[in-house]
């Protein structure tokens, strides 16, 4: 998951090919929701996550307003 978001932050994508791409995520919590995900998993999956999407600054938007 780290080379694939470092790949694309290094394209500098607009938001919008962001939130395209973000669909690939669909599959890890698909994957997720079979197994019994350990609450560190998640929380680290999550930061790395909100890093890609807002490229390693401040958040823009609320994060439970995106949850």
């Amino acid at each position: 998951m780290d080379a694939k978001l470092n790949m694309r932050q290094a394209r500098d994508l607009t938001l919008f090919a962001m939130l395209v791409k973000a669909l690939g995520i669909s599959k890890l919590v698909y994957a997720a929701s079979m197994l019994c995900v350990p609450d560190l998993v998640i929380k680290t999956v999550q930061e790395k996550i909100f890093k890609f999407l807002w490229k390693n600054k401040m958040d823009k938007v609320k994060r439970s307003v995106i949850f």
